[in-house]
C-alpha cells in the first residue's frame, strides 16, 4: 500500500504546484494510485475524492539547516461539500461489501474508549486476518491537542505471552487528526511460530502506548491497554521441551528450532519461553557469538515471555 500512498501524494504535490485543484484531477490522480496499491491488511475504504490532506515538508540548505513547515493543509473543491461528520474508516473497514472485495475477516470490532490521555483519545479498535490467515490490530486514534503527538506502541502480548517488548511503532498524529495504528501481529510475532507457542487464534492483545512530543519529549507515560475478543480462549503453550535455565525465580525452556520463515534468509532460530517469577522485572538477551551448535553458529535466538 505504500507505494499507492506515495504516488497519490506525489501526484497531488505536482498537480497542486500547477495551480487550483479540480475534482476531475484528483479523482484521476486516486484512480491511478488505486492501480499501484497491493492490498494487504490495510482496508483504506473506497476512495473515490479527496477533499484535503496534510503534508509537512522539510527543507535543508547548503550548510545543513534545517526548516520544517509542520502540517500543511491542501484542500480541493470538494472540502466544502464532504461530510467530515461521519466516521468512514468506521463504516467501510466493517462492512461486509469491503470484507468481500478486499479478502479480509474483522474478528473482532470496538467503540469502546480504552485510552483518553492528554487529549488522544481511542475511538475504535479491531483485529482482522486476510486471506492468508495473517493477523492484525487496527486501532483508530483522534488527537484533541494543538500541537503534533507522536505516539508509540510497546510491550506488545498475545494471549498473555509477551511477544514484543521495546518500542514497535511511533505515529505522528496531527491537531485535530486521526491516526490508523497498523500493529501487524504477524510481524511481531512472526506467522510459524504461532503454532510452537500454542497460539491458534488471538484471544487478547495488550500493548502499552506513550505520547511524546516534536522534541520526543514524553508528555504522556506509557499506559497498558488490553483489547479482548469475546469467546475466544485466550492461552498459549506454556510448556517446553527442555529446561535450559532456572535460577532466582527466573526459567527458560527449550521451545524449537525453526528455520527462518524469510525465502531469502537460511537462518535459525531458537525458540525459547521465559517465565519470570522473581517480583522483578527481567531483560533478557542472548550475548553475540556466544551460541553454536555443532561449530555451526546460531545468530539469533527468539525468547517470548
Amino acid at each position: 500500500m505504500a507505494s499507492g500512498i506515495l504516488y497519490l501524494v506525489l501526484g497531488l504535490v505536482n498537480l497542486i504546484q500547477y495551480g487550483p485543484v479540480s475534482k476531475e484531477a484528483v479523482k484521476e490522480i486516486v484512480g491511478n494510485a488505486k492501480k499501484s496499491v497491493n492490498v494487504d491488511l490495510e482496508v483504506g475504504g473506497d476512495i473515490d475524492e479527496i477533499a484535503d490532506m496534510e503534508i509537512g515538508v522539510s527543507m535543508t540548505d547548503d550548510d545543513y539547516n534545517t526548516t520544517y513547515t509542520g502540517p500543511c493543509q491542501l484542500k480541493t473543491s470538494v472540502a466544502e461539500t464532504h461530510d467530515y461528520g461521519t466516521d468512514h474508516y468506521q463504516n467501510t473497514i466493517t462492512s461486509g461489501a469491503a470484507m468481500n472485495t478486499y479478502g479480509y475477516e474483522m474478528v473482532h470490532f470496538s467503540q469502546d474508549t480504552l485510552y483518553d490521555k492528554n487529549g488522544v483519545k481511542l475511538l475504535s479498535s479491531g483485529v482482522m486476518t486476510n486471506r492468508e490467515r495473517e493477523t492484525a490490530l487496527l486501532l483508530e486514534l483522534e488527537n484533541t491537542t494543538g500541537s503534533v503527538v507522536y505516539l508509540s506502541t510497546s510491550d506488545i502480548t498475545i494471549n498473555g505471552l509477551l511477544v514484543n517488548s521495546s518500542t514497535w511503532s511511533s505515529n505522528a498524529i496531527n491537531p485535530g487528526k486521526r491516526c490508523i495504528v497498523d500493529v501487524d501481529l504477524s510481524d511481531v510475532l512472526a506467522s510459524p511460530y504461532w503454532n510452537v507457542y500454542g497460539i491458534t487464534q488471538v484471544g487478547a492483545v495488550s500493548l502499552s502506548l506513550e505520547q511524546c512530543n516534536a522534541d520526543g519529549i514524553e508528555i504522556a507515560a506509557e499506559t497498558p491497554v488490553e483489547i479482548v475478543v469475546p469467546d475466544v480462549n485466550v492461552s498459549f503453550d506454556e510448556t517446553g521441551t527442555s529446561e535450559v535455565y532456572n535460577s532466582n525465580g527466573l526459567e527458560i525452556m527449550f521451545k524449537d528450532i525453526i528455520k527462518d520463515p524469510s525465502d531469502y534468509s537460511s537462518d535459525l532460530h531458537v525458540l525459547l519461553l521465559a517465565e519470570n517469577n522473581s517480583g522483578k522485572t527481567r531483560t533478557i538477551h542472548d550475548v553475540y557469538d556466544s551460541l553454536s551448535v555443532k561449530r555451526n553458529r546460531l545468530y539469533h535466538i527468539r525468547i517470548a515471555c
